[in-house]
C-alpha cells in the first residue's frame, strides 16, 4: 500500500514538472502566449460620452433624460501574419441597456430602448510575451448598428423601431495571461467611435473573457 501511494505521488510530481516545463521560457522551447490562431469570448461595459446630450438635442425637446451605460459580449478571432509578432482579426459585438426619455413641447412623451451591435476586422499587435502573459495593442474598423425601438406616448401611443449604421474605429490595449497552453483569460480598455464631438456612439469600454489557442503549440 505504501508504495502504492509513493509511485503515485512520484506520478504526480513528474505530471507536474512536465507541465510546468512547457509554461517555462528557461527550458529547452520558449512559452508561446498567443499562437497562431485563436478565439476570444468576452463580457464588456461601454460608456458612451455624448449619448445623452446628442440624443436628446433637438429644438422641439423640453426635457430629456439618458441612460449612457450598454454591457454585452463580444468575440474576436486572429490569425497570425507571417513571422511577425501581428495578426489579422475579425470580430463583433453586441450591447443593450443604453435609453431615452424625452418630453416634447407637444407634450408627447417618447421612451426608447436602443440596442448596440457591430462587425468588422483589424489588426493586432503583440510587442510582449512573457512565460505566461502577453501584451498587445489593437485597431479596427466596425460597421455599427443602433436598433432602437421607441414608444411616442401622446393622444394615442404609438411603437416604431428605427435603424441608425455607422462606420468607426475601435483601439485599445489589452493582456492575456494562461492557466495552460491552450486556455486563459484576457482583459482590455478601448476607444470605440470617430473622434467626432458629434457622434453619439463615441464611447470607452472596457472587457473581460476567456482566450482559447485554437491551433497548435508554434516554437
Amino acid at each position: 500500500m505504501h508504495r502504492f501511494f509513493g509511485l503515485a505521488l512520484l506520478v504526480c510530481a513528474l505530471t507536474t514538472r512536465v507541465a510546468d516545463a512547457q509554461l517555462d521560457p528557461g527550458l529547452n522551447t520558449p512559452q508561446v502566449v498567443i499562437t497562431s490562431r485563436f478565439i476570444e469570448l468576452t463580457a464588456e461595459f461601454r460608456k458612451f460620452l455624448r449619448w445623452e446630450d446628442i440624443s436628446g438635442n433637438d429644438p422641439a425637446v423640453i426635457e430629456h433624460d439618458a441612460k449612457s451605460i450598454s454591457y454585452g459580449g463580444g468575440f474576436t478571432l486572429g490569425q497570425k501574419l507571417g513571422g511577425q509578432p501581428i495578426w489579422a482579426t475579425i470580430g463583433g459585438f453586441y450591447g443593450t441597456g443604453l435609453e431615452t426619455t424625452t418630453m416634447l413641447a407637444s407634450g408627447d412623451q417618447v421612451h426608447g430602448t436602443i440596442k448596440n451591435y457591430g462587425l468588422g476586422a483589424g489588426l493586432r499587435l503583440v510587442p510582449y510575451e512573457g512565460e505566461r502573459s502577453a501584451l498587445f495593442m489593437w485597431a479596427m474598423g466596425l460597421h455599427e448598428w443602433n436598433n432602437g425601438d421607441f414608444e411616442v406616448v401622446g393622444g394615442e401611443t404609438v411603437t416604431e423601431n428605427r435603424i441608425h449604421t455607422s462606420w468607426t474605429g475601435d483601439y485599445g490595449v489589452g493582456a492575456v495571461y494562461l492557466f495552460a497552453q491552450r486556455v486563459g483569460i484576457d482583459f482590455g480598455i478601448g476607444y470605440n467611435g470617430q473622434f467626432d464631438k458629434k457622434n453619439a456612439d463615441e464611447a470607452f469600454r472596457v472587457y473581460a473573457g476567456l482566450h482559447f489557442n485554437i491551433s497548435g503549440i508554434d516554437y
